[in-house]
């Protein structure tokens, strides 16, 4: 058995459509996060007002990983807190 060997080298700045890994039309809102994120996501839309302690147990995860979540969401402009902790999630993606 043999195989063809090619000795062509593709720069970044050659392949159509861009450097490879690069946002085409733009970003989806959604695609900027895991499933994990988008699940925590979903469950904030349906109440604002639900706690670190409820979304853990409703995916069966650590409050930890909740709060991890929760500020990638926050950091990337999803959600954010009004009113402290007695407060409420706002949504704004």
């Amino acid at each position: 058995m043999s195989f063809p060997i090619h000795n062509t080298v593709i720069l970044n700045d050659e392949v159509d459509g861009g450097a490879i890994g690069g946002a085409i039309g733009g970003a989806i809102a959604d695609a900027e996060l895991t499933n994990r994120q988008t699940e925590v996501l979903s469950i904030i839309r349906i109440d604002p007002t639900i706690s670190y302690r409820a979304i853990a147990q409703q995916l069966n995860i650590n409050e930890s990983a909740v709060l991890k979540h929760i500020e990638i969401l926050k950091n990337k402009g999803f959600i954010n807190r009004s009113g402290g902790t007695r407060g409420y999630w706002e949504v704004l993606k």
